[in-house]
């Protein structure tokens, strides 16, 4: 549901032009106007927006005067019967391919949130941020079809992907054998990113084949080749970790 609020977001700055007075007015079930989450369309209020549409009302949207935070709802009971809505409004079943690869990006981010909360050099702790926030942008552009809205940071961004792993790979000594998973603990969370990395990757490929390139909702191809960078930095980094902890590298041993 997360990621189908940010893609909501774009569209409401798409519509409204980031036009406060706008983004204030409340809004309610009608003709035309925005398209909300699930099977309503929503248009401007007339009334002001202290009369605003209850926020706890399935399937209605609102706006509150400025200074106000309305509450965000944990549950909705709208996936009670085993299917959750696609930004856009189509209904699809929870294990839909779409779904898999935009929740697999969501673990991968939450693996990501374990490993800032411990103790991180500041520098680090900051590049781990920002590639949070281009999985959130990329989590976003999985849950709405056609979605391309993230295009613009993740291009550039995959370009930094690899320059952190040439800077990585420049420390340490070149690989002689397989390495286990392993070390010191910010290593062996490196490992369990890029085994995850992995799985988003497959998974964004697999929902890529299925859609096809020649159509209007094709996946665009930067989403997976963001996700492989992604993974072989982990890998740089969790080796780079060992390094600065003095903790050796476990080899692999042939049985």
């Amino acid at each position: 549901m997360r990621y189908r609020r940010i893609a909501s977001a774009r569209l409401f700055r798409q519509r409204t032009g980031g036009n406060r007075r706008a983004a204030r007015t409340p809004l309610v079930p009608g003709r035309g106007g925005l398209t909300g989450l699930g099977s309503t369309r929503y248009s401007r209020a007339p009334w002001p927006a202290r009369f605003s549409a209850n926020p706890h009302e399935t399937g209605v949207r609102w706006r509150l005067p400025r200074g106000q935070s309305a509450p965000m709802p944990i549950y909705t009971r709208t996936g009670d019967d085993g299917e959750t809505g696609l930004f856009g409004n189509r209904r699809v079943p929870k294990e839909h391919a779409r779904i898999e690869a935009y929740g697999t990006v969501d673990e991968l981010n939450s693996f990501l949130g374990l490993l800032r909360s411990e103790a991180l050099d500041p520098e680090f702790d900051t590049q781990l941020k920002a590639i949070q926030d281009a999985l959130f942008e990329i989590g976003a552009d999985l849950a709405t079809e056609g979605g391309r809205a993230a295009l613009p940071r993740i291009v550039p961004h995959t370009q930094q992907l690899e320059r952190w792993i040439d800077a990585s790979e420049a420390l340490l000594a070149p690989l002689r054998s397989f390495v286990l998973p392993g070390g010191c603990k910010q290593a062996a969370l490196l490992h369990v990113l890029r085994t995850v990395a992995r799985r988003a990757e497959r998974v964004v490929w697999k929902l890529s084949h299925e859609i096809g390139d020649n159509t209007e909702v094709a996946l665009p191809k930067e989403l997976g080749v963001y996700l492989n960078r992604l993974s072989d930095l982990f890998f740089s980094w969790a080796r780079r970790a060992n390094m600065q902890a003095g903790v050796r590298d476990v080899p692999w041993t042939r049985g």
